[in-house]
């Protein structure tokens, strides 16, 4: 009846995704380490929730689970950036994350040094759009930048919503929502509060005083003028 119609809500979860990139290109085994990688960490759980089977990559576990198949309304995905895979013939099942390319001296990285990397972005928000066709909705996407004047914060903003804009005009991704991480500082992880990942800052040695840090009046921006402009885009790419 129109009252149970009225209380359906979408369900689904919210994947920890990455980009995963091989550290030196040229090496096979390196490209094929960042493929099984992207493979276990990102798509074997969503996977899992579609076909009711989870299987996981480089083993023999096969696990059926009940009433688990097409239980997933949308695909929700959290995005941070890029992790480099490097591999070692002589040590096949423990290849190295890096957080950033060292040989890459200008490459932009944050204050917990994760390579940042909007065209990744895309590349997971088009890969769930073709694998599954369901709605997505980004439950996470931000960055960890303490300075009050926060112009790197500000370029991922721009940078990030663009590739969504991709995402739906180019790759067709029925994208329905963006949340960024964080409004406001937080207790991050194992960093505890040194981390800063807020539009807004939080001064906790002052009684949690918070004060919107520039990227808070872009953002809000950016929603008013529904999109980023031109000049958002001059200014910021």
């Amino acid at each position: 009846d129109a009252r149970k119609r009225s209380e359906q809500v979408l369900v689904g979860i919210a994947k920890h995704t990455r980009a995963f990139e091989p550290m030196r290109n040229w090496a096979p085994l390196d490209r094929l380490s960042a493929a099984k990688i992207d493979q276990a960490f990102i798509w074997d759980f969503l996977d899992a929730i579609e076909t009711g089977a989870l299987k996981l990559t480089n083993t023999d576990i096969e696990l059926e689970i009940p009433k688990l198949k097409g239980t997933q309304d949308y695909v929700g995905i959290n995005y941070y950036g890029r992790y480099y895979i490097e591999s070692s013939i002589f040590d096949l099942t423990n290849p190295k994350v890096h957080f950033y390319d060292p040989s890459l001296p200008n490459e932009i990285r944050n204050d917990l040094d994760w390579a940042l990397y909007p065209h990744g972005f895309y590349q997971v928000l088009s890969a769930a759009h073709q694998r599954y066709g369901k709605p997505i909705y980004v439950l996470e996407n931000g960055l960890a930048d303490g300075d009050e004047d926060d112009q790197q914060r500000q370029q991922f903003l721009v940078t990030h919503i663009r590739e969504i804009w991709n995402a739906i005009n180019h790759a067709g991704a029925d994208i329905r929502g963006y949340m960024h991480w964080s409004l406001i500082d937080n207790f991050e992880w194992a960093e505890g509060f040194t981390a800063r990942f807020g539009l807004v800052s939080t001064h906790y040695e002052d009684d949690f005083k918070r004060v919107p840090r520039p990227s808070a009046y872009l953002y809000r921006d950016i929603i008013l003028n529904d999109g980023i402009t031109d000049e958002m885009w001059l200014i910021y790419q």
